[in-house]
């Protein structure tokens, strides 16, 4: 388990800063520019990947329907779940994996736009329906080491500019990005490993399965 200090402290560490934060909430250099980035670099690096540990499903139904907004050229327009950062899939609510496989599922048109001063869904669908998304996340406590690991160099990457006045700060900010890259792809590789079909039904091919 990850706090935002210690992926701050990690950050720190990572561009030689000798001076450790006790909270990101303390009144320091280190931790104002620490709070300053964290945020948008937590943001960032959510917004590479469908991340499994930020998927949540949610049924819309008709509470969430804006039935006063007009939303050319879609028929319909929803208020979003607070958390929602991206959206990955909307259909009906008994579509299953084996459906869409089979090619039973048509597909939903969806897009979105500003009314308020906040996000909402507009689409032809009707509800009641479900959503797959992508949660803004708020504690890195949920995330994998992996991605921790992502988020420091990044972090670090941005750290390097307000933090460290030499010659140096420009390469060691590229290298921080170049590693951020780097990690953050064998993060999304290793996520992309979860979910699949269990080890005993790999086992077995298709005619097998069939004779079994």
């Amino acid at each position: 388990m990850y706090t935002d200090t210690e992926v701050c402290n990690m950050a720190l560490a990572m561009i030689g800063e000798g001076h450790m934060i006790e909270s990101i909430d303390e009144h320091s250099v280190t931790a104002e520019a620490c709070k300053r980035f964290f945020n948008l670099c937590l943001d960032s690096c959510n917004g590479t990947y469908n991340w499994s540990f930020a998927r949540r499903d949610e049924v819309i139904d008709s509470s969430f329907l804006l039935s006063d907004v007009v939303a050319l050229p879609y028929r319909n327009a929803y208020r979003l779940p607070e958390d929602v950062f991206k959206i990955i899939r909307i259909g009906e609510i008994s579509d299953t994996s084996e459906s869409e496989t089979l090619g039973r599922r048509s597909t939903v048109l969806f897009n979105f736009r500003n009314y308020d001063n906040k996000r909402i869904l507009v689409a032809d669908i009707e509800a009641p329906f479900a959503i797959q998304y992508q949660c803004r996340i708020t504690d890195v406590s949920v995330c994998d080491p992996l991605f921790i690991e992502a988020l420091s160099y990044l972090l670090a990457h941005k750290l390097c500019g307000c933090i460290i006045r030499d010659a140096n700060a420009a390469n060691l900010g590229t290298y921080m990005y170049n590693m951020f890259r780097t990690t953050v792809g064998k993060a999304a590789a290793l996520d992309a490993q979860q979910g699949n079909r269990g080890v005993a039904e790999k086992a077995y091919s298709g005619f097998l399965r069939a004779r079994r």
